[in-house]
């Protein structure tokens, strides 16, 4: 019997599940098709606003304690988070208590109740966390970058909001926007765990009530990527903040997995390449992480680290990425491969983390992604595909640095 499973209701609204009846937990998500990207100038923020608001009470469970209080007894966990593309509610429960927790994610769901001196109490929340977020050096850092990266597009913007925005928002404006994305062919409804596709369809069937409103997506153009380099001061910062950025267009799931595979190879464990030529060999840094950023219509794939040697380890990481083939050869392309696969079934051993994979895909390409499939794409990948993206991608069209400290270090990009 296969585990993985994705039906499409009538009204647009779709639900994927991973059974694992053996456990005893159940993970379960509502995901919307919102956030930062599709919001207009006047409401930034108020996706994030919105994930609040949500958790601050309901038709039926009026106040946050209300909401809290079935959580707590049933020694639950309730959560919601906003990203650029989406917004999500989660709960963990015991399979004991799903019927409850489906019960209130449904009530949360459909009746939130907007109150408008919560909302007043709760601007001053999130207004905290976009201060606090200002403040930390690698989040200054991104948000100086990538609106010069993209040019200013929506995709580019926080996902918290900013300030204005924010103290303007009532429940007026944010119901409205809650009746723009809250449409039930905008949303898709996870389970994993102890829970059967049969149950996650009727929690889409209730769910989906919210109707079709009127889809809230509108079609945006795409970004106009530009490269640079992006100096952010910040004084009493001694040691430089690095992030050497390679930003493309749309990447489809097969390309996408093999930057995982390169970026695994560069630097995943002390005999990884980067940290030994960075660390090990020349002593420049303490750690180094790789990451990507994947939207429906973008691709950022990023190396940052710290350093008190800027211009030396740019210079030894030009040399990398820009031989990188020499480096990934086809011998070591076999190993690098194995490697992979073995690191992805660890890191998608387990019930939340095999939510939090199928939730990702979802966002960005709409589709069912599972363990399986991604092993059977890497198993079909050869070295002619992961040569293709590192031409595609690690290339100086592509190529910006972020650069934060107190003093300009005067790096340029290759010629």
């Amino acid at each position: 019997m296969k585990k993985y499973k994705k039906s499409k209701l009538a009204n647009g609204l779709e639900a994927v599940t991973y059974e694992n009846l053996h456990s005893q937990n159940v993970f379960f998500s509502v995901v919307v098709r919102a956030g930062s990207r599709y919001e207009k100038d006047d409401e930034r923020g108020y996706a994030h606003l919105l994930e609040h608001m949500i958790l601050r009470g309901t038709k039926n469970r009026p106040t946050a304690f209300d909401v809290s209080i079935v959580v707590d007894r049933a020694g639950a966990l309730l959560n919601a988070f906003t990203s650029v593309e989406a917004v999500r509610v989660s709960i963990q429960c015991s399979r004991s208590s799903k019927k409850e927790m489906f019960d209130l994610m449904s009530d949360i769901i459909r009746n939130p109740l907007f109150d408008a001196v919560t909302l007043e109490n709760e601007k001053k929340v999130v207004i905290q966390e976009l201060r606090r977020g200002q403040t930390e050096a690698s989040r200054k850092l991104w948000l100086n970058s990538i609106p010069k990266i993209f040019s200013n597009h929506p995709i580019a913007h926080q996902d918290i909001g900013d300030e204005a925005s924010i103290m303007s928002a009532t429940p007026e404006k944010l119901r409205k926007y809650y009746n723009s994305f809250f449409t039930s062919n905008n949303i898709g409804v996870f389970g994993v765990g102890a829970i059967t596709h049969q149950e996650i369809l009727e929690l889409a069937e209730n769910i989906g009530k919210v109707g079709n409103r009127g889809l809230g997506i509108k079609k945006l153009a795409n970004p106009v990527i530009k490269n640079g380099v992006f100096f952010t001061p910040l004084s009493n910062y001694k040691q430089t903040l690095l992030n050497v950025i390679f930003s493309r267009k749309k990447i489809l799931l097969k390309e996408s997995l093999a930057v995982d595979i390169i970026a695994n190879f560069l630097s995943y464990g002390h005999t990884s390449l980067l940290y030994q030529e960075l660390r090990h060999k020349a002593g420049l840094i303490y750690s180094l992480n790789i990451y990507k950023s994947q939207y429906q219509d973008a691709f950022i794939f990023y190396i940052t680290t710290i350093t008190s040697n800027p211009k030396q380890v740019i210079k030894i990481l030009f040399k990398i990425l820009f031989s990188l083939k020499e480096y990934l050869s086809k011998r070591v392309f076999l190993s690098a491969k194995k490697q992979y696969a073995n690191f992805l079934m660890r890191s998608l051993d387990g019930d939340e983390r095999i939510l939090e994979s199928l939730i990702r895909y979802w966002i960005t390409y709409g589709e069912l992604v599972h363990i399986e499939l991604l092993l059977k794409i890497l198993k079909e990948l050869t070295y002619g595909d992961i040569v293709k993206v590192i031409n595609s991608l690690i290339t100086k069209r592509n190529l910006s640095v972020g650069i934060l400290s107190d003093k300009d270090p005067g790096i340029a990009l290759p010629s």
